[in-house]
């Protein structure tokens, strides 16, 4: 559990010193999220989402969440984020990939989409906390 807890830290640590530390995007912020599926079930987990256009797009993206399930796991995702549609890729604890995502901000504190992972397809619905 220390050695999670501390690898969370360093990423939380290495993201906010890459990214600006005011709210660049209109959907920066702290999300709370469901996944669900009819084969698996939903789970709750909960996203930070950072976005800045100048400092991430040299890199090939302007998008960055910090995702932390309640299990103690976590992982990343990095995408492009456009008129309100945001895809990209999501990677575990050990930077491997792990799926995809695409979704719809409906507004500045909502959205909805799917993701995969491996054979399994999820729905998201996000609402931003704060």
């Amino acid at each position: 559990m220390k050695q999670i807890l501390l690898a969370v830290v360093v990423v939380v640590v290495v993201l906010c010193s890459a990214v600006a530390s005011f709210a660049a995007g209109p959907y920066d912020g702290v999300w709370s999220v469901v996944q669900s599926s009819a084969t698996k079930g939903s789970s709750t987990f909960f996203m930070s989402i950072h976005e800045d256009d100048e400092a991430l797009m040299s890199s090939g993206f302007n998008f960055v969440a910090l995702i932390l399930n309640l299990d103690d796991t976590w992982g990343y995702s990095v995408g492009v984020q456009a008129s309100g549609y945001a895809q990209g890729s999501t990677f575990g604890i050990n930077q491997a990939p792990v799926g995809m995502f695409i979704v719809t901000f409906t507004s500045a504190t909502a959205f909805s989409g799917t993701s995969t992972s491996g054979n399994n397809t999820f729905n998201l619905t996000g609402i931003k906390m704060f």
